[in-house]
C-alpha cells in the first residue's frame, strides 16, 4: 500500500481517498513523467486517473464527450458525469488538461501539481 504525507508527517492518503470526486489535477508538459504520475495516482487514490491514453480505445461516447467539448457544448453535468462515471478521481495529461478551468469545478477538495522541465 501508498502512502502520502503532508509537510507534518501525517499520513493524508485516507483523507484524499475517502472524498468524493476529482481530487488531483496534474498539470504538465508531454514526456514529463504524466504516464508516471498516472500510474502512482491511481494507486494512491485506489481509483483510475484520466490520461490521454484512454482515449485509445476509440470509444465513440468518450469521444463524442471531447468534441462536445472542444465545440463548448459540454455543461458542468456533463463534466460531473464524464469524469465521475467513469471513476476518475484524477487526471494528467490531455485532453482534460486543456480544459483547466473546467475540471476544478469538479473537485471540491484538490490538488494541482505542476511538472517543470530543465528545458534540457
Amino acid at each position: 500500500m501508498l502512502h502520502a504525507f503532508d509537510k507534518n508527517g501525517l499520513n493524508i492518503c485516507n483523507n484524499i481517498c475517502n472524498n468524493l470526486g476529482m481530487v488531483v489535477i496534474g498539470a504538465g508538459l508531454r514526456r514529463t513523467g504524466l504516464t508516471s504520475l498516472r500510474v502512482a495516482l491511481g494507486q494512491l487514490l485506489r481509483e483510475p486517473c484520466h490520461h490521454a491514453a484512454d482515449l485509445a480505445d476509440g470509444d465513440s461516447q468518450v469521444l463524442d464527450f471531447w468534441v462536445r467539448a472542444i465545440d463548448g457544448k459540454n455543461t458542468k453535468a456533463d463534466w460531473r458525469n464524464y469524469f465521475e462515471g467513469r471513476g476518475y478521481r484524477a487526471c494528467v495529461d490531455n485532453p482534460a488538461l486543456l480544459f483547466w478551468k473546467y475540471v476544478p469545478n469538479l473537485a471540491c477538495n484538490y490538488c494541482c501539481t505542476v511538472i517543470e522541465t530543465s528545458g534540457k
